[in-house]
């Protein structure tokens, strides 16, 4: 577990099914990792607790919003996917949730749907497990694509873009939007106020109360995934 966060553990899957395990959360130093798409650094950032358990990440990121966590990825696609590159969240193994809980995460699901048009979701089945998953440049918060010779920013500060280029990419209802290259650096962003880690709590949402997400999926572990999706050919 990580320092100051007792409750969470954080792995990377890395590519051949390689997992590294007790990766540090508030590191100061950008965590390397490498899958078979995409290879590049990453960090993962929540906010403490007590301002005085990281005053550095506190000044640097968490003074300036109300977010409880962030993540930043950053680096390199390995080929030029051909197919659509999703990018989401799901679930280490199958879920049973109470008919309640399964009828509030629909209505948060749809409400997120209406801000994200092309967010795809299932409860999980057969062939696919649990997971919230949209094209990758509409589902981070923040995107930035770098051109070979120009200076990406940098990974370990809070990423800007403008709110008009934020609302272009998730208002767009298109599953094959976007490009991409091996020679450009892409900068990711994913952000937010909603979700407490440390707690396994859904908070602050006004139209639902704060809930125990243990109550939802259990004690599977969340997943952020990035993956390139191929039609299959008639």
């Amino acid at each position: 577990p990580a320092r100051n966060f007792p409750t969470l553990g954080l792995s990377l899957l890395r590519k051949h099914d390689f997992m590294q395990q007790d990766v540090p959360i508030n590191s100061r130093k950008p965590i390397p990792f490498e899958t078979d798409l995409f290879q590049g650094k990453m960090q993962l950032l929540i906010r403490p607790k007590d301002t005085a358990d990281d005053r550095y990440h506190h000044n640097l990121v968490f003074s300036k919003t109300k977010v409880k966590f962030v993540i930043q990825i950053q680096g390199k696609f390995k080929y030029v996917p051909n197919g659509t590159v999703f990018a989401g969240i799901e679930m280490s193994n199958d879920m049973d949730p109470p008919l309640i809980m399964k009828g509030l995460a629909t209505v948060i699901l749809r409400h997120v749907q209406k801000n994200l048009p092309s967010v795809h979701y299932s409860f999980g089945g057969k062939m696919e497990k649990p997971h919230v998953v949209a094209p990758a440049m509409a589902f981070f918060d923040r995107f930035i694509a770098t051109k070979a010779g120009s200076h990406p920013p940098p990974i370990m500060e809070p990423l800007h873009e403008t709110l008009t280029s934020i609302e272009a990419r998730k208002s767009s209802t298109s599953t094959t939007m976007g490009s991409w290259n091996k020679d450009t650096t892409y900068s990711f962003g994913c952000m937010t106020e909603f979700i407490d880690l440390p707690y396994w709590q859904l908070v602050g949402l006004d139209f639902v109360r704060d809930t125990d997400l243990r109550n939802l999926w259990g004690e599977n572990a969340l997943r952020l995934v990035m993956y390139e999706h191929r039609e299959k050919e008639n």
